[in-house]
């Protein structure tokens, strides 16, 4: 079970509103179990199909993590137009089954969310919306 702060969770959807029609994305700070921290970062190839993660952010979150004691172990992008399910991209763009993917749908009324590890297979990550 991963743990996800409240706040994270309201950081993401507004980020993902924010970058429409185009997906948004992020990095992702774990320790314990838990998501520390999420760095909302530009997509430097917007796209409503596609994310590229700013490299200087990228660097930028891994120093910032690492000074905390966490690790950057994921990330997240948004699927404007989808649902919180990985695309055949995210499948082929994976970096490996410890990488945790979140991915943020808007497709729907509602927002909804999704926490997965994509190596070989796609599974499907329990976790909870906590304070």
């Amino acid at each position: 079970m991963i743990d996800l702060p409240a706040v994270a969770f309201d950081d993401m959807i507004a980020h993902a509103q924010a970058n429409l029609p185009n997906e948004a994305c992020g990095l992702v700070a774990l320790s314990d179990n838990k998501v520390q921290r999420v760095y909302c970062v530009e997509n430097v190839t917007p796209s409503p199909d596609t994310f590229t993660v700013d490299p200087v952010a990228h660097h930028d979150a891994i120093r910032d993590a690492d000074a905390m004691g966490w690790e950057v172990g994921g990330s997240f992008h948004s699927h404007p137009n989808g649902n919180a399910e990985p695309s055949q991209t995210d499948v082929a763009k994976s970096p490996g089954s410890e990488w945790l993917h979140i991915i943020v749908g808007l497709g729907a009324t509602e927002p909804t969310i999704g926490f997965y590890r994509i190596g070989t297979r796609v599974s499907r990550c329990r976790f909870q919306i906590a304070g």
